[in-house]
């Protein structure tokens, strides 16, 4: 090479180092492309002291359901998690990669809610391929494929006797199901928008529904009637969940809180305040003395139902949480995320007792099987999976 070559070469290799500098400043020092994480919107368990009712804060205007071309991060868009403060347990705990008991497959699309039927025997199943599946549990088949939503499915609970199940749809509607058979028995219609959350009353007799429109639904299971409609919360219904006396209703909302409603009266007791975005999912501890909620700024937090005071937040999760539920001797608790993965607390020392690894993709639904033994998890990798409770 020649030296006027090498003076034109190094010239050149000077001019693209300068132009690659700018634009890094320019990208704030990366050049990597932002990802933004689509997030579809997903559908649709006794307090000894009663402190003053919190008056329910109007709602505003009841959402316009988004077109069907209208993306789902549009609707939903994926919030920034905030740094959270508390205390992390340091305490070592197992990692099972994979390690699964079963995978089932059948979903054709993102797996959503999962719930065990009261004997332990059978897994539910829902997904946005808006089918609604029946597994075996010890042979991991799928029994039955529920045909009757028009859209999405997103959650999916059975009655406290087995016979029925029911399930919310983005199509707006409630419908009630019998196991045996996989018959349509019901079809709930008054959400104005998207069902995201369901709750079975212990005696089975009453059906607790929330969604996009931010109104608590109470129907009468056997006629099909509406009973109530709860108004408080200022954002989407994501989860509900029943006292164990079903006297008391708690809910989460994309508007940062969980809510203790009085069923008889139909106000708000309490507001759970602390998160730090959406709240995403609720549940109850077997005593009813504690409720368990998980948000979108990726902590667990245990609160004291009296007086809604915050107990103890767990935090390891990556990423938002999902989905929690409570075993059913109250000792344990389990979480899923986008991070992918479930795991295990212990409810009175917040130590953590395991991580379950095998999704794909994020962790949509959770379930303890009645017995303990069993756990179930959806994600968004279309699969329901099976997994041994650690201990």
């Amino acid at each position: 090479m020649t030296q006027y070559a090498r003076s034109v070469q190094r010239r050149w290799s000077r001019l693209v180092c300068g132009v690659a500098l700018v634009a890094l400043v320019a990208c704030g020092g990366d050049t990597a492309p932002a990802t933004t994480v689509t997030r579809a919107s997903i559908a649709p368990s006794s307090v000894p002291t009663i402190v003053p009712t919190i008056a329910a804060t109007a709602l505003p205007p009841a959402p316009t359901p988004p077109s069907a071309a209208t993306p789902p991060s549009a609707v939903l868009p994926t919030p920034s998690r905030p740094a959270v403060s508390p205390t992390r347990n340091t305490a070592t705990r197992a990692t099972v990669g994979d390690g699964a008991l079963r995978v089932l497959t059948g979903h054709t699309d993102r797996a959503y809610g999962v719930a065990f039927s009261p004997d332990s025997k059978t897994v539910a199943s829902v997904g946005f391929d808006k089918s609604v599946r029946l597994w075996d549990v010890a042979t991991g088949r799928e029994r039955l494929n529920l045909v009757g939503h028009t859209d999405r499915t997103t959650v999916v609970v059975f009655s406290s006797d087995g016979l029925s199940l029911a399930t919310g749809s983005f199509d707006q509607t409630v419908k009630l199901w019998d196991v045996a058979t996989g018959t349509l028995l019901q079809t709930f219609t008054g959400h104005t928008n998207w069902v995201f959350a369901l709750a079975f009353s212990p005696d089975g007799k009453t059906l607790a529904s929330g969604g996009f429109d931010a109104t608590l639904r109470l129907w009468d299971v056997g006629s099909g009637a509406a009973l109530a409609t709860l108004a408080g919360h200022t954002g989407t219904i994501f989860a509900v969940a029943y006292s164990p006396d079903g006297k008391m209703l708690a809910s989460g909302s994309l508007d940062t809180t969980a809510r203790l409603w009085d069923i008889a009266s139909g106000t708000t007791v309490r507001a759970f305040v602390g998160h730090q975005s959406r709240v995403y999912s609720v549940a109850f501890t077997p005593d009813g003395l504690s409720l368990v909620t998980g948000g979108f700024d990726g902590t667990v937090r245990l609160w004291r139902v009296a007086t809604a005071t915050e107990t103890r937040t767990f935090v390891g999760h990556a990423d938002s949480v999902t989905a929690v539920a409570v075993s059913p001797d109250g000792r344990s608790i389990a979480a899923g995320g986008f991070d992918n993965t479930t795991i295990l607390w212990e409810t009175a020392t917040g130590r953590p007792l395991a991580t379950l690894q095998g999704h794909t993709d994020r962790v949509m639904g959770i379930a303890f099987s009645r017995d303990g033994r069993l756990l179930a998890t959806t994600g968004f990798d279309r699969t329901v999976r099976l997994w041994q409770v650690p201990g």
